[in-house]
């Protein structure tokens, strides 16, 4: 019985797969697990927010004071963006190994890791690029070079915990 030979595959077009594939799964995970929850947390203490802003007296230094009760919520949406981003890095390839099951090793880490560099994906703003790093995880990660360091290693340690180890 001799084995069955798969045939050639494009390894470019198998890149390209995998690039939207890891990019459906950054979005999706933006949307879970950052966008929906902030809005839902503005919807939820608005009425809340607003009264308080209503109350007492109204001089400028008590409305500057009221609206740096803001600070928090906004270092909450920072957060869950950068837990969001973090998070898709594990699983993207768990999902990439999942639904594209022609990546083989040794050219999965490879692959994988190349979307980190990838113009397509660093600036995919619509015109977001122009906030500091420490809030550019929307719209792209042109900016923010530690988060994409940071995904990168994670991404790279799943890739040999899914892969096994001759992915190191």
């Amino acid at each position: 019985m001799s084995p069955i030979k798969s045939t050639p595959r494009n390894t470019s077009e198998l890149a390209e797969k995998v690039y939207w594939n890891q990019l459906h799964v950054f979005q999706a995970c933006t949307w879970i697990f950052c966008t929906i929850p902030c809005i839902l947390l503005v919807i939820y203490l608005s009425p809340a927010f607003m009264s308080f802003m209503g109350s007492g007296p109204q001089r400028s230094s008590m409305v500057v004071l009221k609206l740096l009760m803001l600070a928090p919520m906004v270092l909450v949406f920072v957060g869950l963006a950068y837990a969001a981003m973090l998070l898709a890095a594990v699983i993207h390839v768990f999902f990439i190994r999942i639904f594209v099951p022609a990546l083989r090793m040794p050219e999965a880490r490879d692959i994988l890791l190349r979307f980190y560099s990838d113009p397509r994906w660093l600036t995919q703003s619509r015109g977001f690029k122009n906030f500091p790093w420490w809030i550019s995880v929307w719209g792209g990660m042109g900016k923010n070079q530690r988060l994409v360091r940071t995904c990168g290693r994670l991404t790279a340690w799943t890739i040999s915990l899914v892969y096994g180890k001759s992915a190191s």
